[in-house]
């Protein structure tokens, strides 16, 4: 249901990390991060029949969102290279007076791990071709944590030319 209450969402946090060249065609990053969330609007649980469940937008009060991520990248050639990302996300609610029995919940459709391998090929002509594997975990689709959407696998693809340094033209098939 609507709701005019709403207010704008603000963070507060920050970020460290670092990259290291691990061997001659090899590159590691990995960083941290920790957010603190204030008003952030969320779809809350209202009344649930046999029949429906109604939610309501709403600001929580706070969320704490804290992780860290990854990446390995390999170059074996100038035209090919392959890239694996890491990112472990946990997002909770820390503060909501008007509904204390969220304070602990995982924030919902903010799953705790993603997996992504891509290949960047490059083609003579300045044309590119890239694949890329991505795995979600689970997470939650309600603010209860009662209700799990299952972890998914996507592929997907592009073709790409170079129109000069500045323009690019591509066709992408996502979610193959």
């Amino acid at each position: 249901s609507p709701n005019a209450a709403l207010v704008p969402e603000h963070n507060v946090g920050g970020e460290a990390g670092g990259r290291f060249r691990v061997g001659p065609n090899l590159r590691l990053s990995v960083s941290g991060f920790f957010n603190r969330l204030e008003q952030p609007v969320s779809n809350v649980t209202q009344q649930i029949t046999a029949t429906q469940i109604i939610r309501q937008r709403q600001n929580l009060g706070d969320a704490r969102i804290y992780g860290m991520e990854g990446t390995l990248s390999w170059q074996p050639t100038n035209a090919l290279k392959f890239e694996a990302f890491y990112l472990w996300d946990r997002a909770s609610v820390t503060d909501f007076a008007a509904t204390p029995g969220l304070v602990g919940k995982r924030l919902p459709e903010v799953p705790e791990h993603r997996v992504t391998l891509r290949t960047d090929i490059s083609l003579p002509h300045a044309f590119r071709v890239s694949l890329s594997g991505r795995f979600v975990g689970n997470q939650f689709d309600d603010d209860l944590n009662t209700v799990i959407l299952n972890r998914f696998f996507q592929v997907d693809a592009d073709i790409s030319h170079n129109l000069g340094e500045s323009a690019r033209l591509f066709v992408a098939m996502e979610n193959m």
